[in-house]
């Protein structure tokens, strides 16, 4: 099968299709299309992989029937997709980037059709009707489900960016999409109303004149405004978590209250770091509300609150308002580069921003302990024949799938390791030494050399039945199959059940932002919680470091005689209790 190909030695075989040069376009410009059958052997790739080319090679040869738009144009007819009864799994980190793509091309489309008078194509019925008729109607509906041809549309703009689905996929019927794809679409048909009146941004370049050249009697451009300008951006450096990001600049644009980049000063940018250090580190819904909004709403909860139980919300920490402003130094940097501003006004505030502050976490106490391992998913849920982790088991009932969002939660309360290093283990990772079941991390690259040791397993898990379920898996594959794995990146393995975990808690709080659902308390506080019952039991600092795999405070001596056998760890291991743990 020429068409099935081993990315390394010893790795996944990947099915690989080719996409012809004009088809391009509609796989977000890439060459070939890669998809993993998560399988070492040959032989079982060769099975898996089989509908998969057939489903591939379908795809790109619809796409490449089709007559080749200009950049960005829509996609009136979308290629069908194959039948399989398993639709094309999204994933909210791939379809927000894709959706900003789409949406940059699609304003420079429209920029050049009002440019030459033109209307673009699949806006023609809108104009014909009154102009930004859609726009006015996407303003009004925040589910847009009056729109008869929204969902084509959607679907179009998505095949666009490589993303093709049938009709009917359940994704299209996500209000989470929907609301995404009626934003993008709606700053189009702005845009476009904007490029009619004769204001077109950013003018084409004029081969003839340099920019020190121009006449003063010349007119100037308008000023980009700042999404624009990130959207460039975004495109331009291919940065990772576009969505999360582009939501930094929106508050920012909120604070201003102008859109404009150019005219953003120093002392703007000061005033903006300030308030930013009111603005709450909450799990609530707050996309509704405008930056200000926000501040205003969340201390008026905490002025009527009782004095003497008043509660404090979180603000951002240190580190994140850093990060926001390490987004906003880039941002201005690449539009420093590009001319549409004279300086960055936030390169001298990046000194007075602390870096190296640790976000507070805090731990899971014995309430929550008792909470979360009390709730369905662990005691008895409702089966209602969804796939695993698309549903929050937070109905009561009597099945117990054992699965990967039950055993991590457990094992890491147990082990205090790092959620990364069990969900990207290999079932070959658990050993055994002396008697000692243990999970071997000393084979891999971590985040720092004392994370490479040997993690013995509680006993406690084996009374749970870990070591059958382990029995039960494929010798050769990952200890948690049903994660989303790349070989070449262990932090993918977690990065979407990390995100899973906080909408749990939220479904299954009895009090959403409270008990275990607070925001200080992540996945992540497991951690902090096993480095606490190390304490309550008595294991020393040095063990409970060797046990997680922290530096500690006398790392240079600890150097001497490194190691420990793994039998005097499982001893230490073994005074680690949860008296409310109650499975």
């Amino acid at each position: 099968m020429t068409n099935l190909i081993q990315r390394s030695k010893g790795g996944n075989f990947y099915v690989v299709v080719n996409v012809p040069p004009r088809a391009r376009h509609l796989f977000g410009g890439k060459k070939q299309v890669w998809k993993s059958t998560g399988t070492r052997d040959r032989i079982e790739a060769i099975r898996i992989g089989a509908p998969i080319i057939v489903e591939l090679k379908s795809k790109v040869a619809s796409a490449a029937a089709q007559s080749e738009p200009k950049s960005g144009a829509m996609i009136d007819v979308v290629p069908p997709v194959s039948n399989s009864s398993e639709p094309l799994m999204l994933s909210p980190d791939a379809v927000g980037p894709a959706l900003l793509r789409w949406r940059a091309g699609e304003i420079e489309r429209c920029r050049i059709a009002a440019f030459n008078g033109l209307v673009p194509t699949g806006y023609e019925d809108d104009y014909e009707r009154g102009v930004s008729l859609t726009r006015r109607r996407l303003l009004r509906l925040r589910i847009f489900g009056s729109i008869p041809e929204f969902e084509d549309r959607m679907r179009g703009a998505l095949a666009s960016q490589g993303i093709v689905l049938e009709p009917g996929h359940p994704a299209l019927k996500s209000e989470g999409l929907r609301k995404a794809f009626g934003e993008q679409w709606r700053e189009a048909h702005r845009r476009y109303d904007l490029f009619c009146t004769g204001i077109f941004g950013d003018e084409p370049p004029n081969p003839n004149q340099g920019r020190e050249a121009r006449s003063e009697q010349s007119p100037k451009s308008p000023s980009p405004s700042l999404l624009t300008v990130f959207d460039k951006f975004a495109i331009s450096k291919d940065i990772p978590d576009a969505a999360r990001k582009r939501g930094y600049v929106i508050r920012l644009t909120q604070f201003l209250g102008n859109d404009a980049i150019a005219g953003i000063s120093p002392a703007l940018m000061d005033d903006f770091k300030v308030q930013l250090r009111r603005f709450p580190n909450t799990k609530r819904d707050i996309s509704n509300l405008s930056f200000g909004e926000v501040i205003l709403q969340f201390e008026r909860m905490e002025a009527r609150a009782d004095p003497s139980a008043r509660p404090t919300f979180k603000r951002l920490a240190p580190k994140t308002i850093w990060n926001w402003f390490s987004t906003f130094n880039s941002l201005f940097k690449y539009a420093l580069a590009l001319n549409y501003i004279d300086k960055n006004p936030v390169a001298d505030l990046m000194s007075d921003l602390d870096k190296t502050a640790e976000v507070e976490r805090v731990a899971y106490d014995a309430a929550d302990i008792e909470a979360i391992f009390s709730r369905p998913m662990f005691a008895g849920h409702h089966d209602d024949g969804s796939e695993r982790l698309q549903g929050y088991r937070e109905r009561p009932g009597s099945y117990v799938r054992k699965d990967e969002a039950y055993w991590l939660p457990i094992f890491c309360l147990w082990h205090g390791c790092r959620l990364e290093e069990v969900g990207a283990a290999r079932v070959r990772d658990i050993k055994d030494e002396d008697g000692i079941t243990y999970l071997d991390l000393r084979d891999r690259l971590l985040k720092n050399p004392q994370s490479r040791r040997q993690l013995p397993l509680h006993a406690e898990m084996q009374r749970l039945g870990f070591l059958d379920y382990v029995a039960g898996l494929d010798q050769d594959g990952y200890l948690f199959p049903g994660l989303p794995h790349d070989p070449n990146d262990d932090l993918a393995s977690t990065r979407l059940f990390s995100k899973w975990w906080g909408r749990w808690c939220k479904a299954n709080a009895d009090i959403p932002g409270s008990g275990f659902d607070e925001p200080a308390k992540v996945f992540h506080s497991f951690r902090h919680s096993f480095k606490r019952a190390c304490r309550e039991g008595g294991v020393s600092e040095e063990f409970s470091d060797l046990l997680t795999g922290h530096k500690g405070n006398n790392h240079a001596g600890r150097d001497y005689g490194r190691g420990v056998r793994v039998a005097v760890l499982a001893e230490q291991i073994e005074r680690v209790r949860y008296q409310t743990f109650p499975i």
